[in-house]
């Protein structure tokens, strides 16, 4: 058996627990129901309208789409006044009441066309702020004449009968689009006549024909083609006056080499020794006959350099190859439509 102190405190705890519970439940009804509102000071404002509209006692009041209070009161006016039938009594915040403008308005809005509706006070321009217990004014709703309403949707139904009509009945470009057979027989005679016109231009018998079923055609630009590739390997592989002057670098280092002595020759010249010291003339004179060879070896055609500007065999195949890329092109210039084949249906 538990003894008196034990079972005290198994109550006291239990009795907690309850307490801790029921505190938290009560904070949150508290808060679903806007609660927060129930400990700022608040003043009573007032409007008056034709129609509620849906407005209920309890619905939320709301300044620029922000909460500022909620409808404490709903009911009739009993005043003569035909725009001031209903009074709806609103609590307003006081931190929103400064901020409101004595001359804003009041209406009823929803969020949505199902979604409950609450009042809008939109911010008027005044620089006097609303007091306790004043007057909103609500604008006058619009009137929408039902007569003039069913009158525009009867209009609307005749027009579209009348147009549904005339397509039935093959009338105007719609209807002729519709049910006539024009728009189709322009349209398949225009395809047959585009149809025809290819064929006739891909016979064999004519020009385009001939580029398409002419082989001699294909091998000419094929055996261009395969030239072309065959002297750019032979470079690539270091092969003819033209691959060795890629490859090898022998030759343009003694240029190089000439060049650059010359250069300092030149530079000694400008500084006044050549015409002091003996030794600086037969140098120079002699880097100027070494340059003289240079240039006569690479005109009788020695060296790779030299073989490639007056070797004839480059020349040849690439003046070959180009005058079967220029005959292409002339064939492409002349009569492009030789490229082109197309067949419908």
């Amino acid at each position: 058996m538990p003894s008196a102190a034990q079972v005290a405190w198994a109550k006291f705890r239990v009795a907690a627990m309850i307490g801790c519970a029921t505190g938290i439940l009560a904070v949150l009804i508290y808060l679903l129901l806007g609660g927060a509102e129930l400990f700022q000071p608040s003043a009573t404002v007032h409007t008056y309208m034709i129609d509620l509209s849906g407005l209920e006692k309890g619905a939320p009041v709301r300044f620029n789409g922000v909460r500022a209070g909620e409808v404490t009161q709903i009911a009739l006016s009993g005043l003569k006044d035909p725009q001031k039938v209903v009074r709806i009594d609103m609590k307003i915040t006081d931190q929103f009441l400064r901020s409101i403008p004595e001359d804003s308005t009041v209406q009823v809005s929803a969020d949505d066309v199902l979604g409950d509706k609450f009042a809008e006070i939109t911010e008027g321009r005044s620089s006097q702020h609303l007091q306790p217990d004043a007057e909103l004014l609500s604008p006058p709703l619009t009137k929408i004449n039902n007569a003039d309403l069913i009158k525009a949707g009867r209009q609307i139904l005749a027009d579209m009968d009348s147009l549904l009509g005339d397509i039935e009945a093959g009338r105007g470009e719609l209807g002729q689009f519709v049910k006539g057979d024009a728009f189709y027989n322009t349209a398949l005679n225009k395809i047959t006549k585009f149809q025809r016109d290819i064929r006739a231009a891909t016979n064999r018998d004519t020009q385009v024909g001939k580029l398409i079923y002419d082989e001699k055609i294909y091998e000419d630009l094929q055996g261009a083609v395969k030239r072309l590739d065959q002297t750019l390997a032979e470079w690539q592989a270091g092969r003819g006056a033209g691959g060795k002057f890629l490859k090898d670098s022998a030759q343009y280092d003694q240029l190089r080499k000439a060049a650059g002595d010359l250069s300092h020759a030149i530079e000694e010249v400008r500084a006044g020794r050549l015409v002091k010291d003996d030794e600086l003339y037969t140098r120079t004179r002699r880097l100027i006959d070494n340059l003289n060879a240079q240039v006569d070896a690479l005109n009788s055609g020695e060296g790779t350099l030299g073989q490639l500007m007056v070797s004839s065999s480059t020349y040849e195949n690439l003046v070959t190859s180009t005058k079967g890329l220029q005959n292409m092109l002339k064939e492409l210039r002349e009569n492009p439509k030789k490229f082109l084949w197309m067949k419908l249906f």
